[in-house]
């Protein structure tokens, strides 16, 4: 009876008493835990069901919300672990003093108690204090209205406090078991116990070697096709495996053989750091990988979703070069004439102004395009690498669109890529030979991103249709009148224009393509992907940071004895220092020279898929990754000096 009134007690000062090991717990489970509950409530705010334009906002973040959840998982399991092995020696010691195993089961069912409800309240707390703050932003960010309640969520308490004590039951399950199966004497030592050395390091090694500069090959010479989702995803496989060989085999390997050269390694200064960091390698470099992986995963995430946001207005401006797009068949004169009169009459109506209105007609095709070939796509698909969509126009309805006068001869063209250029002397048409008179850098009704090296269109003038091969006018397959319309003025007053324009359309034939409304979609949907960003790249930092924390600890405690018996055998203390400083700096900036190393490899590939949805400014891309690469050995070089002064505290601490 007594043991158990004082179990409750030995759970508190077993909190109190590691506070070093408790508080960062504490600080990543409040942390997660706001992070939960403020997704949650977002997502059960009315706005993001009642306001149309919250749509694709709304589902991204339900898809978010998931991820969310898996990774915050395995990372909360992850932290408590480094907990439990720091607290072995101490249950080691309550076992030898009388305490049965059942009675420290009790005691840490208590301390699962304590932990869980700090996490789960102060989440709650944190949220409620800075949810409206994180709220508003994400209004701004997808220029949705902004409201001034944002309500308590009783669901989203409901759902945090469910996800974090399954999370804390998961966690005590393993702490239990692990406990429980062991001895004294084995919690005692497992408490000093790192990794172990991997077998077969040469092996490993090269594997290492192998997989990560396959990954690494994989980004580089990876193109816009079919199978680039397919290789992104293994590629990170590749550089994750790449990453675990190298640190736990490959760091080991390599301090070998400087230990091989004798005149390097037998220099007391030399020594003592690669001994230092060959022991330090072997049981530490499970974590390090973590680290690594961790930094490379904020930066990436980062640098893309904030890339994409600011590159938002290239996306506009390439794929929505003019505000409303109408097309028609050519058979239709009589309607051709009524609507663009409707529409200069419709724009009295509203406080709008006509920036530009083109009007053209042409004929498009599908055609095999390789060099300066152009042929016909029998047999092929149209998601080919070399199917692109082709639309012809004469002479003279070019020069009527632009407000030229261009001339051609029967076989010359003028030509416009979309994308990359086209770059061409000549070119043959289905067989026939033609010469490219000039190519042109812009056209009114389409913009133009040299970078773009995939899913080309080209715009092609040709004197008149007589003049082309009876084989190529097989192909063109749609005849149609075009009118491109570009207006200024209250961004609601133009959508109500778009909206009055498209119900006023007489006939169904017609095609029509409202890029107002289509702006404000990519808005809330991209916006919604660098909401996301913030709050996974949030939470990967707080994940890395703790990590970090916890290795100093750890390693802290683990390495003050040896720091001790070096200067009892004659080294002094300025010189212990600069040792330990030493193998501390090489040892944590080590992951970050790996995340360098993958982040440049990353680029290529993350450009792809950028432009995969619209953003081929590689420029942009760049600049962002360079920008988040400074801030974050900012942040992470301030962590590294917080936690390394938490490391030389320990080591040089006298007793314990």
């Amino acid at each position: 009876m007594k043991k158990n009134k004082v179990l409750p007690i030995l759970a508190f000062t077993g909190i109190t008493k590691n506070k070093e090991l408790y508080f960062p717990y504490f600080g990543a489970g409040i942390f997660s835990s706001f992070l939960y509950f403020t997704f949650d409530s977002i997502l059960h705010h009315r706005i993001m069901r009642a306001i149309p334009k919250a749509e694709y906002a709304y589902i991204i973040m339900s898809i978010g919300f998931v991820l969310l959840s898996i990774i915050m998982f395995p990372f909360l399991h992850y932290t408590y672990r480094f907990v439990i092995k720091r607290r072995k020696k101490e249950l080691g010691l309550y076992s030898i003093l009388g305490l049965e195993k059942k009675h420290i089961a009790v005691m840490m069912i208590y301390e699962s108690l304590i932990t869980t409800l700090v996490m789960i309240i102060g989440g709650i707390l944190v949220g409620m204090v800075f949810s409206k703050l994180v709220f508003l932003l994400l209004c701004y960010i997808l220029d949705l209205p902004v409201l001034n309640e944002f309500p308590f969520s009783f669901p989203a308490c409901r759902d945090t406090a469910i996800f974090f004590i399954f999370s804390a039951f998961c966690n005590l399950l393993y702490s239990l078991y692990t406990v429980g199966k062991s001895n004294p004497i084995e919690l005692f030592a497992d408490s000093r116990k790192g990794e172990k050395k991997p077998r077969f390091i040469w092996l490993y090694t090269l594997i290492g070697i192998f997989t990560l500069l396959i990954g690494y090959g994989l980004s580089i010479t990876s193109k816009m096709d079919s199978a680039l989702f397919g290789n992104f995803f293994f590629a990170v496989f590749l550089v994750i495996i790449g990453t675990y060989f190298l640190f736990t085999s490959g760091s080991i390997v390599g301090l070998g053989l400087l230990k091989k050269k004798k005149a390097f390694y037998y220099k007391p200064s030399n020594f003592i750091t690669v001994s230092g960091m060959y022991y330090r390698m072997k049981r530490s470099a499970a974590g390090l990988v973590n680290i690594c992986i961790f930094s490379t995963m904020v930066i990436i995430t980062l640098s893309c979703t904030i890339s994409l946001y600011f590159g938002m207005d290239y996306i506009f401006g390439y794929q929505f070069p003019y505000d409303i797009g109408i097309e028609l068949p050519l058979n239709t004169t009589e309607e051709k004439e009524t609507l663009v009169a409707n529409i200069q009459a419709m724009e009295k109506e509203f406080t709008i102004e006509e920036d530009s209105l083109y009007t053209y007609s042409s004929r498009n095709m599908l055609a095999y395009m390789e060099g300066n070939k152009i042929d016909s796509t029998e047999g092929m698909s149209r998601w080919d690498n070399y199917v692109n969509e082709v639309e012809v126009m004469t002479l003279e309805e070019y020069n009527q669109m632009a407000g030229e006068e261009k001339s051609l001869e029967e076989r010359e063209i003028f030509i416009f890529s979309k994308g990359k250029n086209y770059n061409q002397k000549n070119i043959m048409l289905f067989g026939e030979p033609y010469t490219v008179k000039e190519e042109f850098m812009e056209l009114p009704v389409s913009a133009k991103a040299q970078e773009n090296n995939s899913n080309l269109k080209y715009w092609m003038v040709v004197k008149n249709f007589e003049s082309l091969p009876q084989n190529l006018l097989g192909q063109l397959y749609q005849e149609l009148f075009h009118i491109c319309l570009n207006i200024t003025g209250e961004e609601e007053e133009c959508q109500l224009f778009a909206e009055k324009l498209e119900k006023n359309m007489p006939s169904l034939e017609f095609g029509y393509r409202n890029n107002i409304e289509h702006r404000v979609d990519v808005r809330v949907m991209y916006g919604g992907l660098l909401f996301i960003g913030i709050f996974f790249g949030m939470l990967f930092m707080i994940c890395l940071l703790v990590i970090m924390h916890y290795k100093q600890i750890t390693e802290g405690y683990e390495d003050r004895d040896n720091f001790e018996i070096m200067q009892k055998v004659g080294m002094g203390h300025e010189e212990v220092h600069k040792t330990i400083a030493k193998q501390v700096l090489l040892v944590f900036f080590l992951p970050i020279f790996g995340a360098v190393c993958h982040t440049m490899a990353a680029v290529p590939m993350t450009s792809l898929l950028m432009s995969s949805i619209g953003l081929y400014s590689r420029k942009l891309i760049v600049v962002c990754c360079a920008s988040i690469l400074c801030l974050f050995f900012i942040v992470y070089g301030i962590s590294y000096l917080v936690t390394a002064k938490a490391y030389m505290r320990i080591v040089e601490r006298k007793g314990n």
